[in-house]
C-alpha cells in the first residue's frame, strides 16, 4: 500500500538494447556495461543444445551476477515471444545439489520464483528465467523447452571449456545425468554399429552397462537424446538368459517400466532397442 501524496520507488529502468557490430557478427547481439549479449525466442532447444548455440557465437549460457545484470537480461527475455529462456546455471552433484554456473562465475546471486528451485521428481537440474516476471525455474535439462540468453566479453579470447573434474557424486565429463543415473549416448554417426552383446561391453568398458529405464520420465529423457542419433539404440533389456523372461542386463535391477512399440516383443533378437526416427547407451 502506498501512502496518498507519496511516490512510489520503483525500480531502476535499465537502458534500453544497443546494437553491438564488435560483439559478433550476428545482429542479435546487444552490448549492456561492455558485456555482450544474445537472446534468441525462435530456436526452442533443451538446456544442453542451448549451451551448445551460444558456443557456436563465441559465447556462454548467460550468468547473472547482480540485480542490474537481472534487470537487464529481463528487459530482453520479457519482450520474447516463449514463456522462459535457459540461463547458465545448472545443478551439480547427484544428491543434495549445489547450483553454479556453466561458465564458472561465482555465485554472487539468485531470483528464484516463489517455491523454486524444486527439482519435481528429482529430474529439474537446469534453470530457466520466465518471461513475465523474470524468475528463475529450474527445469528438465533434457526434455524442457526454452530459448536462451548468451553472453560473452567483447575482444576476450574464446577457447574450448577446460576438461571439468566432476564434483564428487558427479557425472563424469561426457556423461548427462538424469535422477541418480549417469548416461551417455553413441550413434551419431552412421558407422558406429554394433549387435547387443557388442554394445554391452561397449558400456562395460566405460564403467557402466546398457541403460536400465525404470519409468515414463526416464524414457522420456532418453528419447529426447535419440533424436540426434541416426541409427536405433539398444539398452539393457533382453530374454538372452530365459526366453520370453526379459531381464535388465544388470542383473539387479527389477523390470518396473516397459514401452513396446505395437507387436513387440516378437522374440526376433532377444535383446530390445529404442527407435526415434544400432546404436547404444
Amino acid at each position: 500500500m502506498i501512502a496518498k501524496g507519496k511516490t512510489p520507488i520503483l525500480p531502476p529502468v535499465p537502458p534500453p538494447p544497443v546494437p553491438a557490430p564488435d560483439c559478433g557478427a550476428n545482429p542479435g547481439w546487444r552490448k549492456n556495461n561492455n558485456i555482450c549479449y544474445y537472446y534468441n525466442d525462435t530456436d526452442i532447444v533443451d538446456f544442453h543444445t542451448a549451451m551448445g548455440r551460444c558456443y557456436e557465437e563465441k559465447a556462454s549460457l548467460v550468468s547473472i551476477l547482480n540485480k542490474d545484470e537481472q534487470a537487464y537480461v529481463n528487459t530482453m527475455v520479457g519482450t520474447g515471444q516463449v514463456a522462459s529462456a535457459w540461463i547458465g546455471m545448472r545443478m551439480f552433484g547427484i544428491t543434495g545439489g549445489q547450483y553454479m554456473w556453466v561458465d564458472f562465475s561465482p555465485l554472487t546471486y539468485t531470483h528464484w520464483s516463489p517455491g523454486e528451485p524444486n527439482n519435481a521428481n528429482g529430474e529439474e537440474q537446469c534453470v530457466q528465467m520466465n518471461r513475465l516476471q523474470g524468475g528463475w525455474n529450474d527445469a528438465n535439462c533434457g526434455r524442457a523447452g526454452a530459448g536462451y540468453v548468451c553472453k560473452k566479453i567483447p575482444g576476450a579470447i574464446h577457447t574450448p571449456p577446460p576438461p571439468t573434474q566432476p564434483w564428487e557424486g558427479n557425472c563424469p565429463e561426457g556423461w548427462m545425468r538424469f535422477k541418480d543415473k549417469c548416461f551417455m549416448f553413441k550413434g551419431k554417426t552412421d558407422d558406429i554399429k554394433a549387435n547387443w552383446s557388442f554394445a554391452r561391453s561397449w558400456c562395460k568398458e566405460q564403467g557402466g552397462d546398457l541403460a536400465v529405464i525404470d519409468d515414463q520420465y526416464e524414457n522420456d529423457f532418453v528419447s529426447s537424446y535419440l533424436r540426434d542419433l541416426k541409427l536405433p539404440t539398444w539398452i539393457g533389456l533382453s530374454d538372452l538368459l530365459l526366453e520370453n523372461q526379459y531381464a535388465w542386463s544388470d542383473g539387479v535391477s527389477p523390470v518396473l517400466y516397459t514401452n513396446w512399440n505395437d507387436k513387440e516383443p516378437n522374440n526376433a533378437g532377444g535383446a530390445v532397442r529404442i527407435r526415434y526416427n544400432t546404436s547404444y547407451l
